[in-house]
């Protein structure tokens, strides 16, 4: 993979182009999947607007009527495989044994619930630091982080690459090899000197 990647999206009258790390490819994947059912409703919209002739159903059932040429049936079945693409692309774990005594998963649980992470980011941020620095683990694969967050009983994120990638572009995590993942100086510290997250005045 290159350390930069370059995407453009075309559709219709709207256009989006996106430069990003190449450690981000996931969560740029990601962030378009929200984004382009929103672009294709809007170019839909456009299209209506400009065409309002309707053609004959006589190629579809006969209880559908379909607009502007076909192109609103073009339009939900982008949508369609774009949906299952993404199903496709759910990622499972498994548990595995990640070296805890019964003492060290009481001391984990009390140092997480002392840092009150609030987001899915913090949440893998304090589950690395502490197995990083109690557990002897500096690297740490997906599965060991999930078996790590599954430890405290937190919440686990749909896609634990997704929230990696956002770690990556932040640089408190970094990519190892075989599929391994670090923690860097910048996420200890955040871990060390930003959480809890200290409550605004009112």
């Amino acid at each position: 993979m290159s350390n930069f990647i370059k995407i453009q999206v075309r559709l219709k009258e709207g256009e989006v182009f996106v430069e990003a790390p190449g450690d981000a490819l996931e969560l740029v994947f990601t962030k378009l999947e929200l984004f382009l059912p929103n672009l294709m409703q809007v170019s839909q919209s456009i299209f209506q607007e400009n065409h309002v002739n309707k053609v004959e159903p006589s190629n579809f059932d006969k209880d559908e009527e379909i607009q502007s040429s076909g192109e609103d049936k073009f339009v939900e079945l982008r949508s369609s495989k774009r949906k299952r693409s993404a199903i496709s692309r759910l990622e499972s774990y498994k548990v595995v044994d990640i070296g805890l005594s019964p003492e060290q998963r009481v001391k984990y649980k009390e140092f997480y619930d002392e840092k009150k992470p609030a987001n899915q980011n913090q949440q893998l941020l304090v589950a690395m630091y502490w197995l990083k620095k109690e557990a002897n683990k500096p690297l740490l694969s997906k599965d060991e982080i999930y078996t790590g967050l599954k430890t405290v009983n937190a919440r686990i994120p749909a896609r634990i690459s997704s929230v990696l990638s956002n770690l990556m572009l932040e640089s408190k995590v970094v990519s190892e090899k075989d599929g391994n993942y670090s923690l860097t100086h910048i996420g200890e510290d955040f871990v060390n000197h930003d959480l809890p997250a200290k409550k605004k005045p009112t």
